[in-house]
C-alpha cells in the first residue's frame, strides 16, 4: 500500500470508532457478569445501569470509577470487591481482526490515525491491559469521551478531535457504526463512513482514495 497523498490519493486524518468497529462487545455480558458477582437480578442491572443515565454519566466523565462503584453499591445495597466489579463490567471485548488488518495497513502506508470513542474509564483501562500492539503503534491521537467530557454525537467532541488532529474538518474522516454519529460528523464538516462491514468499508475507502483500489487491505 503506497503512502496516502501520493499517486492521486488523498491525505486525510482517519478517526476510528472503537466499539463494534475495532472491538466487538456486548453490554449484555457486562450486566450478566455484574449481576452474577453481586447475586442480583440481571434485568435490574440492565435497567439501572445501562438504560438509565448512569452509564452515560460515566462515559461523559461526570462520574469517576470510584463514584460509579459507590452509586452502584448504593443502588443495589451491595458491596462487591471494587476490582472484580470493574472487571465484570469491562471483560466484554474481542478484537475485530479484519478491521484491525485495515488499520495496520493504513498505518504502514503513512496514514495518520486517531481513535474517537464514547467509552468509560474502566473499559479503557481494561482494554489497555489486553496488550493490543496495534492500539499502541497505529494511533497517534486518542479522543475518549470520559476524558473530554462530551459524547458523540455532541458537536463539541468533533471540535476537540479536530483540534487534537491539527487538521481542518474537511481533512477528517470518521468511521463509526452508529448512524447518528456519522450524521453529526458530517454536519460538523467532516467526511464520515457508516461502518456496516469490512467489505463496504474497503469499498468506501477506495472510493475516497484512502486506499488503492488495486490493493488488498494490509498489503
Amino acid at each position: 500500500m503506497g503512502h496516502p497523498g501520493t499517486d492521486g490519493r488523498t491525505d486525510r486524518f482517519v478517526f476510528f470508532d472503537m466499539g463494534n468497529v475495532l472491538l466487538h462487545f456486548d453490554h449484555q455480558i457486562a450486566w450478566q457478569q455484574m449481576a452474577r458477582l453481586c447475586k442480583i437480578d440481571p434485568d435490574m442491572v440492565r435497567e439501572t445501569v445501562f438504560e438509565d443515565p448512569m452509564q452515560l454519566r460515566y462515559e461523559r466523565g461526570e462520574l469517576s470509577s470510584q463514584e460509579f462503584y459507590e452509586v452502584f453499591c448504593q443502588q443495589f445495597q451491595v458491596q462487591p470487591d471494587y476490582e472484580l466489579l470493574m472487571k465484570a463490567a469491562s471483560d466484554i471485548f474481542q478484537p475485530a481482526d479484519e478491521v484491525i488488518q485495515i488499520v495496520v495497513g493504513l498505518k504502514a502506508a503513512g496514514c495518520q490515525l486517531g481513535l474517537l470513542s464514547n467509552t468509560c474509564e474502566a473499559h479503557w483501562e481494561w482494554i489497555q491491559t489486553l496488550g493490543f500492539r496495534w492500539l499502541e503503534t497505529c494511533f497517534e491521537t486518542f479522543v475518549l469521551s470520559y476524558q473530554v467530557h462530551c459524547l458523540k454525537p455532541d458537536p463539541k467532541i468533533y471540535v476537540v478531535a479536530a483540534r487534537e488532529a491539527r487538521r481542518p474538518p474537511a481533512e477528517l474522516l470518521l468511521i463509526d457504526d452508529r448512524p447518528e454519529n456519522v450524521v453529526a460528523a458530517r454536519e460538523t464538516g467532516w467526511d464520515a463512513i457508516h461502518f456496516t462491514g469490512v467489505v463496504d468499508l474497503v469499498e468506501q475507502l477506495q472510493v475516497r482514495q484512502v486506499i488503492d483500489p488495486t490493493e488488498r487491505p494490509g498489503e
